[in-house]
């Protein structure tokens, strides 16, 4: 190779020549010989790769940038649906924008150094060459950004503990139950104490008591969680599991109930110093708890279990600590009660002595009073002394734990449902689990199929009776509302006595289990685990007209002892109903033999077979898939011309649908699909294309989601006008219900380029009728919405969220002669003439992207906004102000604005706002002033206001943040301080990302509190001084903080004055973090220093449970002063990185007792006092150690803390050849977890010998159930002597190439083993030296 150089260059070159040489020298210092000419190489390629690196940097960007467009498109999408973004997922967009930003820099560095000619090549040698380098490493980070992007979710569910237990109300207050509650609150404090029992006949109000008790636990902070299940008198293990499982948050996925199990019972004993409520609501028979899952015996860590029963002797079998037992009321509650149900006609001379006779035939049972009491409500003294006579005739029979009088009045009050169909719908209630949310649409299907409503034949009018229905036996406590919407639940008394009656009522209407031999009857209703089997002679009921069968473990069709005659003996079946099945093989070919089968409900299955079949089954009207997995729906279903329901609301497919199908369906009412896509793009083009569609002239409700605007635009000839019913989505999100409003979502989509060609369909005309509506307001639709606004033609719409609106004005209200027409430009609405109803009845505003607008609503249309419950605002450029004012007026009042039910803010991304309302526009930018009032205001979140300078301004009203709970403030550069005024009621605080701040508060001048606030969080706040500018005045500032959080606030020299130290007496957690200036944690008091009284006692932060303290550099103590220092209450205490923290208070001082300390974590103190586990610093109920290196050495000193230890983590020990001493390890008698990582040169973890001790061949952990070992790369063994571990039950490791043996003597385990080596997947073993020598050795050796 020939390089010729000019001479001015040369000295250039030779410079850059040199330093590729360093660097050279530098990667290979540990290896020369062997690398030295792969390092040549790659530097020079450097050099000579120039443009490539650069053109393969832009590629990866341009595939990233991409990628990143989707993710946030789906990242909108959920938090549309109120779904919470996944960590990793907010992480990844972080890092694609810090890659992108790079990637600018590189290629702006590029551009200007040029590469014109030769002279400047030689010139800028040196900056090709650190571009190419650095463009090659940055496209390989682009290109593993781009696989770590793959998400197959971006959001999960919003979290079932975001929500309250029992909604207000629920639970009736009586003096008796609050007695009683306050019983049992007292027996979950009790730490003795881990199996209670609650024990009362049926309709005594155990499971709302027990309710009540479990939001109690939380609003107390009693249990970090509580999870209830209900068992039933047919208990089905996997369904407990599902129950407890969802309100834990964790995810079984497992089949079998064993593994589900074994998944539960360690979630339950998770080590994490988290307490645990389990409560398993009536019980009616012993269970096993270790089937299902829950801890039994001594060891349960922090979990407890409470139980409802009817039956007190079924505690004496479950060895219950404490029982209580649930009486009926007293008889003054009994009578207060009764009345406060009927009302006031009590009161009549007439009714009187007899209403004292019926109230006490209710026996003081809340349930019966309650029903009965609705049921005579309005009702004349002749239907009084009627239902007295009965209820002193009807008793109850064989209905354990059941109260007579609470068998009659539920009877009573059924005889006295004026209609048959209601007392026919309360009896189908009646065939699903308890405590079942039953859905409202799985009535209608049922009273369809079994022809409940003889006079009405369309399913429209069958669901509007079935609602009404629904209503008048909630009315009369005969129903509850579900959980979930669209749903009603039935109390277990209700049911078991409608069951009763169900025996020998005109209906027959039973419902059968496996042990039950009566097969009589019109419905048999069978709930199944995964080991059961059908009975062999089910088919014998020859008048059955219903058949349900459920499971939720996805049990195969084939194992329940089925046959293909199956149905053959069912001839009068009408309602097939299966749910949770696997159907691998064929339906039963019996099927075809169902001549009077109306209804056909094949929902939460997995469907992987033919269904053809179907296709027989002449008379079908209701056909669903919902929330099935579907490959395929067959060409058959096109014979069913009868068919007026078809629900296609798939988890996943149909994949196919073939051609005519939906165009035979002229009868279809009702159709349901998830997904509607072109599946002739896909390359088969037998399928369905959705202008099938458009031959359905008899549909009234349409539930859709079509990927772009170009599918929807083949209905030219569908009729939207006929629609009763609708939810379409085009080119976005939608999540499937079985209730839904009437929404219109309208966006291009994927592979659209104009939305302009819906303007073949009708499918505009929808907007006049919905009630949710969001638009990509673009061309043709945009045009379309503002001549509805204007028409004033929009009364059914609520909510209005719209995207992309390109035009100054929405609507204009205003005369167009008038001055002020014009007096607020760039407004979404004018006015101020016409104030139009549609605004009136809206409660939900959402504008994205609306670049042209810079106020959303002028000062006179506030006043049509008076139902405005939601308001979001974002990525709208040009937005100045959300009320903007026409005139000046001098007066307040007259600027003054409310929002009289405004619940939700959010205002995101608005670089030109300057206030909420425009008459008060001043210098110091402001959110919230005086001038505006939120009297029901819940929850504000801002973010990304660049102008912000304020929050909330001095002058606030009161009455204006009086509900706040929740506050957000994130990256708004100039805002300087969050608020100068009482925050009312708010609850939480969090604020970040603001680079000017200085204070959070400032109450100069103002008697304000934050007597709620209980949680703050402050991160990245880099000029943040102090939080409070002005102390706050006052004992009850801040007496209900439980969590304080600082990160990353550089200025920050301490955290809190002393004298508002003082007042956080319910702090519970204190976390600080990367603070570069932080010198102390409590600054000094109003007098300087504490003064020097050796006898003095100082009872701070006496519940503080969690101290973590991280990379403080400058941080010297945690309080000016000396004490001797005494944390009663601690459970976590993390000191990282923190090199110039001695001491905490030196050896003078006293911090009274509370409770007990539990867990410490500690590492890399550059000098640790002796005081930390001195004896006059006493951790006697330690449990839990996380250290690294250079605290090692203090656990010399810790002998009586380390004798209570149950967990102890060990991490980056870079330095040593051993991690313990023998004496160290011995006194570790009752550690349960050992966790040890990232030490380069650990040999050992336990030292045989070390200088000043005795040799130990032998080494005993007695307690040891779990031993983790990562990134060791050095290790070798655990210990080189005899090893006896005999709670060991779990073992992994990774990342140890240099692992022998767990020990080189003797290995005693007394239990088998769960093993995790490397990332294979766990095993159960006994031998552990051997499974280490013979797999991990060999399959790791490849993997390192």
């Amino acid at each position: 190779m020939i390089i010729i150089l000019d001479l001015e260059g040369e000295q250039e070159l030779r410079r850059v020549l040199v330093q590729m040489a360093a660097e050279i020298a530098i990667s290979a210092a540990t290896k020369v010989a062997e690398y030295l000419v792969v390092s040549v190489g790659r530097q020079f390629g450097y050099l000579f790769s120039f443009n490539n690196n650069l053109e393969n940097l832009q590629k990866q960007i341009t595939q990233l940038e991409d990628m990143r467009v989707e993710v946030i498109r789906q990242v909108d999408a959920a938090k549309r649906n109120v779904e919470v973004i996944r960590p990793s997922v907010e992480a990844w967009l972080t890092e694609v924008d810090k890659t992108k930003s790079n990637s600018d820099e590189i290629f702006e560095q590029v551009r200007k150094i040029g590469t014109s000619c030769f002279r400047v090549w030689c010139l800028h040698t040196r900056s090709r060459y650190s571009l190419s380098r650095k463009a090659k490493k940055l496209g390989e980070v682009a290109l593993d950004l781009q696989g770590s992007g793959k998400f197959d979710r971006v959001a999960e569910p919003t979290p079932n503990t975001c929500l309250p237990t029992i909604s207000s109300g629920d639970f009736k207050t009586f003096e008796s139950r609050n007695l009683l509650v306050k019983e049992i609150m007292e027996a979950l404090q009790d730490d003795e104490i881990r199996m209670i029992g609650i024990c009362g006949m049926g309709g005594t109000g155990k499971t709302m008591l027990v309710k009540e008790v479990s939001q109690k636990a939380k609003d107390e902070r009693m249990f970090n969680e509580v999870a209830l299940a209900v068992v039933s008198q047919n208990p089905n293990v996997g369904e407990i599991q599902r129950q407890l499982a969802d309100e834990l948050d964790l995810k079984l996925q497992e089949e079998t109930i064993s593994v589900r199990a074994k998944k539960l019972h360690a979630r339950l004993m998770m080590n994490d110093s988290k307490k645990i409520l389990v409560i398993l609501d009536d019980v009616w028979n012993a269970i096993e708890l270790e089937e299902i899952g829950i801890p039994v015996g001594g060891d349960r860590n922090g979990c407890k279990v409470l139980f409802t029963s009817r039956i007190h002797l079924l505690f004496h079998i479950r060895e219950t600590q404490r029982n209580f037992p649930v009486d009926v009321l007293s008889e003054e509650e009994a009578w207060h009660f009764f009345k406060e149900i009927v009302g006031n006609s009590v009161d009549n001379p007439d009714l009187q002595v007899v209403a004292r006779k019926v109230a006490e035939e209710c026996a003081r049972l809340p349930l019966a009073i309650k029903t009965l009491g609705r049921a005579l409500r309005n009702k004349d003294v002749h239907a009084w002394e009627d239902a007295l006579t009965q209820l002193q005739i009807h008793t109850v029979t064989n209905i354990p734990g059941m109260h007579t009088k609470v068998y009659s009045s539920i009877r009573l009050s059924y005889s006295y449902l004026e209609s048959k169909q209601a007392r026919s719908l309360l009896m189908l209630c009646s065939l699903f689990p308890e405590d079942y949310d039953i859905p409202i649409e799985i009535l209608v299907k049922y009273g369809k199929g079994l022809c409940l409503f003889s006079d009405i034949d369309s399913l429209l009018e069958i669901r509007n009776r079935v609602h009404s229905l629904i209503d008048e036996l909630r009315s009369c406590s005969l129903l509850l509302a579900g959980n979930r919407e669209g749903s009603v639940k039935m109390h277990d008394v209700v049911r078991d006595v409608v069951i009763s009656i169900a025996s020998f009522c005109d209906h027959r209407l039973k419902q059968l289990q496996f042990v039950n031999e009566d097969k009589s009857g019109t419905a048999i209703s069978l709930n199944i685990n995964e080991f059961d089997k059908l009975p062999a002679d089910l088919n014998s009921p020859q008048n059955l007209q219903l058949f349900q069968l459920q499971s939720i473990s996805r049990v195969a069709w084939d194992t329940l002892n089925t046959r293909d005659n199956f149905f053959e003996g069912m001839k009068e079946l009408r309602v097939i109903d299966l749910k949770g099945l696997c159907l691998k093989f064929l339906l039963p070919s019996s099927l075809c033999f169902l001549s009077s089968l109306c209804t056909l409900c094949l929902e939460y299955c997995t469907l992987r077979t033919n269904l053809s079949i179907i296709g027989s089954c002449k008379q079908l009207e209701v056909l669903s898939f919902f929330s099935s997995d579907l490959d395929e729906l067959p060409g058959e279903i096109r014979e069913l011309r009868k068919l007026k329901l078809l629900d296609l609301r798939c988890s996943e497919g149909p994949r196919t649908i073939l051609s005519g199908v939906f165009s035979e369906l002229t009868n279809l009412e009702e159709l349901y699909i998830r997904v509607f896509r072109d599946w002739e793009e896909a390359g088969y083009h037998g399928n369905a294309r959705i202008r099938e569609l458009n031959s359905l002239a008899s549909l009234k409700i349409l539930q859709m989601r079509a990927s772009s605007c170009d599918v929807i635009s083949e209905l030219t000839e569908f009729p939207f006008e006929k629609l009763v019913k609708f939810h379409i989505s085009v080119g976005s999100e939608f999540s499937t219900s079985y209730d839904f409003d009437n929404s219109l979502e309208l966006f291009k989509g994927t592979g659209s380029s104009d939305m302009n060609v819906l303007r073949k369909t009708k499918i505009i005309s929808l907007l006049r009728r919905a009630v949710r509506v969001e638009l990509e307001c673009e061309g043709w639709i945009r045009n379309h919405l503002y001549e509805l606004c204007q028409e004033n033609t929009l009364l059914n719409m609520r909510e209005l969220r719209l995207h992309n609106y390109s035009e100054d004005c929405l609507i204009n209200l205003s005369n167009e002669n008038t001055s002020s027409s014009s007096s607020v430009k760039s407004c979404l609405w004018r006015g101020p003439i016409l104030q139009p109803a549609w605004l009136q009845n809206l409660t939900v505003l959402g504008l994205w992207s609306c670049n042209s607008v810079k106020v959303v609503f002028p000062h006179c249309v506030v006043v049509c906004m008076a139902q405005l419950r939601q308001l979001i605002v974002c990525k709208c450029s040009e937005m100045e102000h959300i009320v903007g004012n026409e005139e000046e007026h001098n007066d307040d009042d007259d600027n003054r604005v409310e929002f009289p039910k405004l619940e939700y803010l959010i205002l995101n991304e608005l670089p030109a706002f300057r206030s909420f309302n425009s008459a008060f526009d001043t210098k110091r930018t402001t959110l919230l002033n005086h001038q505006v009032i939120f009297p029901c205001l819940e929850q504000v979140h801002v973010c990304d206001l660049k102008k912000l300078t304020q929050v909330v301004d001095g002058q606030m009203r009161s009455c204006s943040l009086c509900n706040v709970r929740d506050m957000s403030v994130e990256k708004c550069e100039n805002l300087l301080v969050v608020s100068a005024s009482d925050m009312g009621s708010t609850q939480t605080l969090r604020v970040s990302d603001c680079e000017s701040i200085e204070a959070v508060f400032s109450f100069e001048g103002n008697q304000a509190t934050l007597g709620q606030l209980n949680y703050l969080s402050l991160k990245k706040l880099p000029k943040l001084v102090e939080i409070w500018k002005i102390p706050p005045p006052g004992n009850g500032t801040f007496q209900n903080l439980t969590t304080l959080s600082v990160r990353e606030c550089k200025n920050l020299r301490f955290l809190l004055p002393f004298h508002v130290a003082k007042m956080l007496v319910k702090i519970q957690e204190i976390t600080i973090a990367r603070c570069e200036t932080m010198e102390r944690v409590i600054g000094k008091t109003e007098r300087g220093e504490v003064d020097d009284d050796d006898d003095a006692e100082l009872a701070l932060f006496p519940d503080l449970e969690s101290l973590e303290l991280e990379d403080l550099p400058m941080l010297e103590m945690f309080c000016p002063g000396c004490y001797i220092s005494k944390w009663p209450a601690l459970t976590t205490l993390g000191i990282v990185d923190c090199p110039k923290l001695k001491t905490f208070y030196g050896t003078k001082r006293k911090i009274s007792d509370a409770k007990s300390t539990e867990t410490l974590e500690t590492s890399n103190l550059n000098s640790y006092s002796a005081s930390f586990f001195h004896q006059k610093v006493k951790f006697l109920s330690l449990k839990e150690l996380h250290i690294s290196e250079r605290e090692v050495e203090m656990l010399r000193d810790g002998f009586l803390v380390l004798r209570n230890l149950t967990k102890l983590n060990i991490c980056n020990c870079d330095n040593v050849r051993y991690l313990l001493s023998p004496s160290i390890a011995r006194a570790l008698s009752s550690i349960q977890q050992l966790k040890i990582q990232n030490c380069k040169l650990i040999e050992e973890i336990v030292a045989r010998h070390v200088e000043d001790e005795e040799k130990v061949d032998k080494l005993v952990l007695p307690q040891l159930k779990t031993l983790v070992l990562l990134k060791l790369e050095n290790l070798k063994w655990f210990f080189h002597g005899d090893l006896d571990f005999p709670s060991l039950v779990e073992f992994i490791l990774n990342k140890c190439p240099k692992m022998e043996v767990l020990c080189c003597g003797t290995l005693c385990t007394t239990k088998p083993i769960q093993v995790k080596l490397g990332y294979s997947k766990r095993i159960w073993i006994q031998d552990l030296n051997d499974t280490i020598r013979s797999k991990y050795t060999r399959e790791t050796a490849g993997e390192e």
